[in-house]
This record gives C-alpha cells, sequence and structure tokens, in this order.
C-alpha cells in the first residue's frame, strides 16, 4: 500500500465539493 497525502488530498476533495455545494445553493 502506497503511503499518499489522503488527508491533504480528502481536505483538497472536500473543499471542491463544498464549494460546488456552496455555489449551486446560491443558485437557487
Amino acid at each position: 500500500m502506497k503511503k499518499l497525502p489522503i488527508g491533504i488530498q480528502t481536505f483538497r476533495k472536500i473543499r471542491e465539493e463544498d464549494y460546488v455545494y456552496v455555489d449551486k445553493t446560491k443558485e437557487a
């Protein structure tokens, strides 16, 4: 199993998804 900065990747993914979610909420 490779050691990857999963914490950073997960944090970035959550930020991106949360940004899209908030952006869609503003559009609605």
